[in-house]
């Protein structure tokens, strides 16, 4: 369920159908996968998505660190919230610095 939520996240992304009725769908596949299995990562990936393509910042990195906290050697969520820190407020660098320190932690070959 949440991979399907990730599809249909990337479609709202780059610009497949870019529609409230694209991410109400993402949204309501994520909310499945997170009844099916609140504990899987990509679960909350696919939730902080759909709040990153609806602009809420706030609740993505909510998400995102809800992700992190259950795969926390996950250089990829590590980025992902870094990001969305910097896209909140771009002077405060703080959040975007920790993230990426634990990003290279969590796996010293990925790509940042």
């Amino acid at each position: 369920m949440s991979g399907l939520s990730e599809i249909e996240s990337l479609y709202y992304f780059y610009g497949v159908e870019q529609t409230e009725a694209q991410l109400d769908r993402a949204e309501a596949l994520a909310e499945c996968a997170l009844v099916l299995d609140p504990d899987l990562p990509e679960t909350h990936v696919a939730i902080a998505n759909v709040h990153l393509n609806r602009g809420d910042h706030g609740r993505a990195i909510e998400s995102y660190r809800e992700a992190v906290d259950r795969d926390p050697n996950n250089a990829y969520i590590w980025c992902q919230l870094g990001t969305v820190c910097l896209m909140a407020d771009p002077t405060d660098v703080a959040g975007t610095e920790m993230a990426a320190r634990e990003s290279i932690r969590s796996q010293p070959g990925y790509y940042i």
